[in-house]
């Protein structure tokens, strides 16, 4: 970056908030993957009715916050990136 220089290089900041979509895609796939093989795995028993409750109402709620947290993230990013370039005239 040059010397005195204040701001971002927008570029580099959508390749994060790329990554941050993507990465935040692939945890909503692993959520649904998972559930979808708990739903076809034959298990019967209370320990099942446990862990089903904890994956949905705990362990996929965590993730999904994730998921919201990287894609919140990751539009700021974006809108940062864009100001910066109103901003620098680029």
């Amino acid at each position: 970056m040059p010397e005195g220089f204040l701001g971002l290089d927008p570029e580099e900041m959508e390749r994060v908030a790329s990554r941050m979509d993507a990465e935040a895609q692939k945890l909503d796939q692993a959520i649904r993957q998972v559930t979808s093989q708990l739903r076809s795995t034959e298990w019967v028993g209370p320990d099942r009715t446990r862990f089903e409750k904890e994956w949905t109402s705990e362990h996929q709620v965590s993730i999904r916050r994730t998921v919201d947290l990287l894609r919140t993230n990751a539009r700021e990013l974006k809108r940062h990136a864009k100001e910066q370039r109103a901003a620098s005239g680029r």
